[in-house]
């Protein structure tokens, strides 16, 4: 009883103050572990939904001779993964439990690395060149698209930067 009502709280407090959530309880400790742990599959639901119906619709589109709904997805979740991790740790300093939604949740049911390998034999198998260029050209696109989030999310909210935070901490 006690985390749900706690978890009914919090979706209270991020409606009223859009993604800040009561801090009196940290996560990750004693009764808001439970929490997280629902934080992080609400998530996870709605970003493995996600995955499945954009892998479905790519697959009507262009047929699956060529995984694009895979590639696709890993792309936009790189890039997802990288604003959020700008916007949540030097921006705007997200509750750890909105970093669990949206990153550990959201972005890793969003993301798939074994459907990725899992195609990519099938690939090596059928036509080999397309296999290395779709490996390949995922790795590239995913680092970069994950690189351009950050700098998305340092470009879109700079006036909210918060010295000494982040990746550039130091520097």
């Amino acid at each position: 009883m006690t985390a749900t009502r706690s978890f009914v709280q919090d979706v209270e407090s991020i409606l009223k103050t859009g993604a800040r959530i009561d801090r009196s309880i940290p996560a990750g400790t004693g009764r808001a572990v439970q929490v997280d742990y629902v934080w992080v599959g609400l998530g996870g639901i709605i970003g493995a939904l996600s995955r499945y119906y954009i892998g479905n619709a790519f697959a009507l589109w262009f047929g699956l001779a060529f995984p694009y709904g895979t590639m696709f997805i890993n792309i936009t979740g790189s890039t997802l993964l990288g604003l959020i991790q700008v916007l949540a740790m030097e921006r705007f300093l997200f509750s750890p439990r909105f970093r669990l939604f949206s990153g550990v949740g959201f972005c890793g049911a969003y993301t798939t690395f074994s459907t990725f390998t899992r195609e990519t034999l099938n690939l090596i198998q059928a036509h080999p060149g397309v296999a290395l260029l779709y490996c390949a050209g995922s790795v590239v696109c995913c680092l970069l698209g994950s690189w351009l989030g950050m700098v998305a999310g340092r470009l879109l909210f700079a006036r909210r930067s918060i010295p000494g935070r982040g990746l550039d901490a130091g520097a």
